[in-house]
């Protein structure tokens, strides 16, 4: 789960290390700024992409764990009865 934290939060990182380049040298009129802005623009989309996906591994992760303590939980009062 950490891994997909951390991955998510390192695109974050190299987009607004991107988006502040941009902005510093949108100024000095570079040649191959739109490569850079596409750069940018596929670094957000890639984050967004990320996040969501790392939400929904969440969601998933904490349903999951509460089934497996629920049955787990029956498990032991069935061992009881027994």
């Amino acid at each position: 789960m950490m891994c997909f934290v951390a991955g998510t939060a390192g695109l974050w990182w190299t987009y607004m290390d991107k988006k502040r380049f941009i902005d510093d040298k949108e100024e000095d009129n570079i040649p191959l700024l739109n490569v850079d802005i596409d750069s940018e623009q596929a670094f957000l989309v890639y984050s967004i992409i990320a996040t969501v996906l790392t939400v929904c591994i969440h969601v998933v992760y904490c349903k999951i764990n509460s089934i497996l303590f629920y049955i787990s939980l029956r498990h032991t009062v069935r061992v009881y009865c027994i």
